[in-house]
């Protein structure tokens, strides 16, 4: 459903509604009652992607705090729907769980964004990279040198800098969050993804 609202293809739209029908009728519990309620929830996230879309397109400088505020809410999925269908099977789970899929979501849209960068650009859709370089390249010369796009923004110290400090951030909090022992994994995912940030990263700069 989110590539449909990215792209306007009625394909992705038909896999994402069958796959809500056999959710309603092989799951027990609140779930077949409560999962359409958990996606408006977030559907409202796309019109707000929109919004940042106009901004970036018309040139506004993004603030570190904007930043992450859309990088949240953009894997907001995780918490209200993805942490849905654990707590509706899991009798483990508690918000806590949900807090720390949310992080771990976060970052892999981190990884997600640096590899769509080109993609994003040529969609003028907004990513963490596109609004980070926003204070210091601006989009339209982004938009009409595509295939220098990456190496602009990755070579740009602000941009990075301002990365990292999102990346360093969600690792500090995943660290505090208190989980029962069976989700421990989640922790070691935290490491994963933020080691593997870092590393493509790293990549980059050399």
């Amino acid at each position: 459903m989110d590539r449909y609202y990215e792209v306007s293809n009625r394909r992705y739209e038909r896999i994402a509604r069958g796959l809500l029908r056999t959710i309603k009728t092989t799951h027990e519990g609140f779930l077949k009652y409560s999962i359409n309620f958990a996606l408006e929830q977030f559907w409202p996230f796309w019109d707000f992607e929109q919004t940042i879309k106009k901004l970036l397109i018309k040139g506004h400088s993004f603030t570190f705090n904007e930043i992450r505020h859309f990088n949240l809410s953009k894997s907001s999925d995780a918490p209200i729907i993805y942490a849905r269908v654990l707590d509706n099977d899991l009798q483990s789970f508690n918000p806590n769980v949900g807090t720390l899929l949310h992080f771990n979501q976060a970052l892999q849209d981190i990884k997600d964004d640096y590899e769509d960068i080109e993609e994003d650009l040529r969609d003028r859709m907004p990513n963490v990279f596109l609004l980070a370089a926003s204070e210091h390249v601006p989009f339209s010369k982004l938009v009409h040198d595509t295939n220098n796009a990456r190496k602009l923004i990755i070579s740009n110290d602000g941009v990075l800098d301002s990365v990292l400090s999102l990346i360093h951030h969600y690792t500090e909090l995943t660290r505090e969050i208190g989980i029962p022992s069976n989700f421990a994994f989640l922790k070691h995912l935290s490491r994963d993804y933020t080691d593997s940030l870092l590393k493509t990263l790293g990549v980059s700069e050399q």
